[in-house]
């Protein structure tokens, strides 16, 4: 395996092309910088370039009609082909691959849909039916089986890419009582909110405004102030009122005759009290 490896190594290196300037700049001047002939696919992010190749050569791939190969973030690789026929077969080559999330061509007027978790009796035609109803024609399907030749729980969908920009499908899907995940190229976001499409729930434009925790705090902060404010003038009022004061021709002739009769009845009484003599006999 190892001498495999190293032949198709140098065998990249003599015949590939892209280490020789002249095949290159031939291409560049026919193709300028269109990325028509680009395969975009993911793959697991401890790879090495070795473990591409490898990958070209199980899935049958010539070398020859491989312009470069592009490493990128997150596991991403970049194929820039000869032709738009051999991007095409690349890219179905690659999603067939067990170890490749998903490859897909940068420019193509069909895009794949990859569905995640689907039980292995669950029948194709079902999830058909409902692309077909809600997003647009299902132009192939497929089931993805690993290299043991056992179905892996996911399956292939091609649709037209202006299809789905006009209905896109969202990432998680319902279906009798199941969950299925979905994923294909340029994918938009949904909002959780109102459920539309390119937007997410904090920039949803149906939300209801609603004040934020400051605001919240701050307005409360206000009403008890005001409410401890007026309790408190209230106090300073009822503690510095003066007691009312009954005038005079307010009173009945009743209370005036029984003051007369109470001050008689005090006098009668200090008069008929006896003196103590304090002199000494």
């Amino acid at each position: 395996m190892a001498s495999t490896s190293r032949q198709s190594y140098s065998r990249v290196l003599q015949n590939d092309g892209a280490f020789n300037n002249e095949k290159a700049n031939q291409s560049e001047e026919s193709l300028g910088f269109s990325r028509e002939t680009e395969v975009v696919a993911k793959f697991p992010q401890n790879r090495t370039r070795q473990y591409i190749y490898d990958m070209l050569n199980k899935i049958k791939f010539p070398f020859k009609n491989v312009e470069s190969i592009v490493e990128r973030r997150g596991g991403m690789e970049d194929f820039t082909c000869q032709t738009k026929n051999q991007t095409k077969q690349l890219a179905a080559a690659l999603e067939c691959h067990s170890d490749v999330q998903f490859a897909r061509l940068v420019r193509s007027d069909y895009t794949y849909v990859k569905t995640h978790w689907i039980p292995g009796r669950f029948p194709n035609q079902k999830i058909v039916a409902a692309i077909e109803r809600h997003h647009g024609k299902v132009y192939e399907h497929r089931i993805l089986k690993d290299r043991y030749g056992i179905a892996a729980g996911r399956r292939l969908y091609r649709l037209k890419t202006d299809d789905l920009k006009q209905h896109p499908i969202a990432a998680t899907v319902r279906m009798d009582e199941m969950v299925f995940l979905v994923e294909y190229s340029e994918q938009p976001v949904q909002c959780l909110l109102c459920k539309g499409f390119r937007h997410l729930r904090y920039d949803c434009p149906s939300a209801v405004t609603t004040p934020t925790i400051s605001e919240k705090t701050s307005t409360a902060t206000i009403t008890i102030s005001e409410q401890r404010k007026d309790s408190s003038m209230e106090e300073q009022q009822n503690n510095q009122q003066p007691d009312e004061m009954i005038p005079e021709d307010s009173m009945n002739t009743s209370d005036i005759e029984l003051d007369r009769y109470s001050k008689q009845l005090e006098d009668e009484l200090f008069a008929s009290t006896p003196t103590r003599n304090t002199s000494k006999r």
